[in-house]
């Protein structure tokens, strides 16, 4: 026979629910709120749902790059290493990796520590749960 959830089971599971939206919101805003300063810079900061099939682990990334139309600017990894460093550091645990992007070097890896020059854009990954 199937167990049939009370009133007072579901509003319970329907108020963690709201809870982890609320949280998942308040994390989005903070990163948003971390990066203003290079949008300041130039710089433009997207923040996206990661591919279906990392979605199941509520993973996000935050873009960051200077555009001229649709064409990317180049910049140094320093340009942007102190709020990257922020964004580590309020992550925490959520932090998953870095990638370094540089169509004119074609290339995308994971940052490790050294400053790069030509740099078209950066994403940092990280998951919510």
């Amino acid at each position: 026979m199937k167990h049939l959830k009370s009133i007072l089971e579901y509003k319970q599971d329907l108020d963690a629910l709201a809870h982890d939206q609320i949280n998942n919101n308040e994390i989005i805003e903070t990163v948003k709120e971390i990066c203003l300063e290079l949008e300041d810079e130039g710089f433009t900061i997207k923040i996206s749902p990661s591919t279906p099939q990392y979605q199941a682990r509520n993973e996000y990334y935050v873009t960051i790059g200077k555009f001229i139309g649709l064409t990317h600017k180049s910049f140094e990894y320093n340009d942007v290493q102190e709020v990257i460093d922020r964004l580590k550091d309020y992550l925490g645990k959520h932090f998953r990796s870095t990638y370094i992007y540089s169509e004119e070097k074609d290339v995308r890896h994971r940052y490790y520590g050294n400053n790069i020059l030509g740099i078209d854009y950066v994403e940092i990954f990280f998951n919510i749960k």
